[in-house]
């Protein structure tokens, strides 16, 4: 999978306070940003708008489900 493109400012920026972790390396080498996940591939996801959010915050599926439903995420 390919990482989404985002502005160079935004993308040092995520660098900056990951801990030097680069969104697009993660998204290519299929790494998690957030935690120590790899070998994410597309069936790592429930579904396309689960992949598309790893392409666009490098985020995997554990982690996406603890953000998102949580008691203060979106759902």
């Amino acid at each position: 999978m390919e990482a989404t493109y985002k502005a160079p400012g935004i993308d040092a920026f995520l660098t900056s306070i990951t801990g030097g972790k680069d969104r697009a390396s993660c998204v290519r080498n299929g790494l998690c940003m957030t935690c120590e996940a790899k070998d994410l591939a597309f069936d790592s996801f429930k579904d396309d708008l689960s992949r598309r959010e790893y392409m666009q915050s490098g985020m995997c599926q554990p982690c996406q489900d603890a953000i998102f439903n949580s008691p203060g995420g979106t759902d």
